[in-house]
């Protein structure tokens, strides 16, 4: 049943069965300043709390109205998402791989056939390439930009790579999504992912190897964006990158695109029905 919005004395009834329901939220205050939009936040926090998932909720009494009600609807957002998904998202799962695999594309067909997994954007100093777009390929940044960003603290991971440019992972959005309940997809090198299994050691692993040497180089090349002496540098590291296979949880050789992708598919399958994922078993063991 919707709840009176006319009178703050009816208000004050909503945010006791708030409080009830363990959610403590100020909405008398919201409700004088934010009119009906603070009712509607009001109804929608009691409907959350009365489904089976229960969330506790609190916020800071000194923020502004605006960033109560932002507070309140970020907080609502991420129990619906967990509502519409109650069991463990894989989190953040990595595909790397050395440079030229083709790592890229299979990120770009894994996402477009899975839109519940999301991209975290890596940030570089490297100019971009031709079609890249500043926020979706990468976050374009300068070395002075980079470097302040490091000193901040707003990267999971980062690296110099050949001493010429930097590459990091922006740490805002890959908590943010985790938060809401979603799969977070990192393309990133192999020891850049190496750095943040450090952090996150539940990462899943998934390193994306060429077929070949010989195909990994002849895909540097065309490219043509590469020196012979980058290209010479990129095949050595590569070789040395293939020795930290061990450290991966799987491998997938990139030959043919569509197989590589379906692979990918069906290791993410396979780890969201991992029982440590499976919060809906816990009621399945009550039920037995």
């Amino acid at each position: 049943n919707a709840f009176p919005t006319d009178t703050k004395a009816e208000l004050d009834l909503v945010e006791a069965k708030c409080k009830e329901l363990g959610v403590n939220v100020a909405l008398s205050e919201v409700w004088a300043k934010g009119g009906e939009g603070g009712m509607a936040l009001a109804e929608e926090v009691v409907r959350l709390c009365e489904e089976p998932s229960e969330f506790e909720f609190s916020y800071d009494l000194s923020l502004s109205i605006k960033e109560k009600l932002d507070a309140i609807a970020k907080r609502i957002q991420t129990s619906r998402a967990k509502l519409d998904n109650p069991n463990k998202p894989v989190g953040v799962f990595m595909l790397c791989g050395p440079s030229g695999v083709g790592k890229g594309t299979v990120c770009k067909e894994l996402l477009a056939r899975n839109p519940q997994v999301k991209l975290s954007v890596s940030a570089t100093t490297r100019a971009p390439r031709p079609g890249e777009v500043d926020g979706v390929s990468y976050f374009f940044k300068t070395k002075e930009e980079f470097k302040r960003m490091i000193d901040a603290g707003e990267f999971l991971e980062y690296m110099d790579v050949f001493g010429m440019n930097y590459y990091g992972t922006p740490r805002a959005y890959v908590e943010e999504q985790l938060a809401l309940g979603n799969d977070i997809l990192l393309e990133i090198d192999v020891k850049g992912a190496m750095n943040v299994k450090k952090i996150a050691p539940e990462a899943v692993l998934v390193f994306i190897a060429p077929p070949s040497m010989e195909t990994l180089k002849a895909r540097l090349v065309g490219r043509g964006t590469e020196t012979e002496e980058a290209i010479a540098r990129r095949t050595a590291e590569a070789t040395a990158e293939m020795q930290l296979l061990p450290k991966y949880d799987y491998m997938v050789v990139n030959d043919v695109l569509t197989d590589a992708v379906n692979e990918v598919e069906t290791i993410l399958a396979a780890e969201r029905l991992r029982v440590s994922r499976r919060t809906d078993l816990a009621n399945f063991c009550k039920e037995a």
